[in-house]
């Protein structure tokens, strides 16, 4: 019924007299990310992902006669789990009693470069859809971590934190993605704008290095997450 109303609402302002043109080649969207992530059993346990969200813009060009698509993409996630926190000075035993509980969020930039493919044309059908494949550089901001002692519920750490990829390349904060999508693209024929709902997979393709603040831990994390996003094109 929304999206009915949303519609009918662009070809009505067509219908009043917009002559404007859009040539409808930029995104903008919002969406939820579902992540997962694997830990170490050995270091870790009750991992469990946090709630995401994610915020993009992107432009469609063409090459030699095909159509990518490369923007910018704002990724907050995260993930909760039972382990140890060695603060300095103290030796490290590991026990597999997982004392601490870590809450730990992450921001990143990401830059996709995709391949799409249009399924049907969209300056002639009300509805059509597509698929992307392709890549995204990802780069980590900001990411922050509280960690609580399950023993007394004393808060020992809630602040920054360092994460770093396993392989990363250039840079220690520069990582990258595989990606694939599947989107469905409701049409204006008129000024070619559109609304559109899509869903990503992502796959990480170094896993993350969490040493904490001054390497009071060492893990190494893996993850993937399908986001679902909806948005408009202009």
């Amino acid at each position: 019924m929304l999206l009915s109303l949303l519609v009918n609402k662009i070809n009505a302002q067509d219908s009043q007299g917009s002559k404007k043109k859009i040539h409808g080649n930029k995104r903008i969207y919002t969406g939820t990310i579902i992540s997962s992530y694997t830990n170490n059993p050995d270091h870790t346990d009750e991992t469990k992902r946090l709630f995401g969200f994610n915020v993009g813009f992107k432009r469609t060009f063409n090459l030699a006669g095909t159509s990518f698509e490369t923007g910018l993409e704002y990724i907050n996630h995260g993930l909760s789990f039972r382990s140890y926190y060695f603060a300095p000075g103290y030796s490290k035993l590991y026990d597999k009693t997982f004392p601490f509980m870590h809450t730990l969020r992450i921001n990143e930039l990401q830059l996709p470069i995709l391949f799409k493919q249009a399924l049907g044309r969209d300056t002639k059908s009300r509805a059509t859809s597509y698929f992307t494949l392709g890549w995204a550089w990802r780069y980590l901001i900001y990411s922050g971590t509280s960690i609580e002692s399950l023993n007394d519920g004393v808060q020992v750490y809630d602040g920054k934190t360092n994460i770093f990829f396993e392989y990363p390349f250039p840079l220690t904060r520069l990582g990258s993605m595989l990606q694939a999508g599947l989107g469905l693209q409701f049409n204006n024929i008129l000024t070619q704008s559109a609304l559109f709902f899509e869903v990503n997979y992502k796959y990480g393709i170094s896993r993350f290095h969490y040493v904490g603040k001054q390497n009071t831990n060492n893990l190494f994390i893996k993850d993937a997450n399908i986001t679902i996003n909806m948005g408009y094109k202009f």
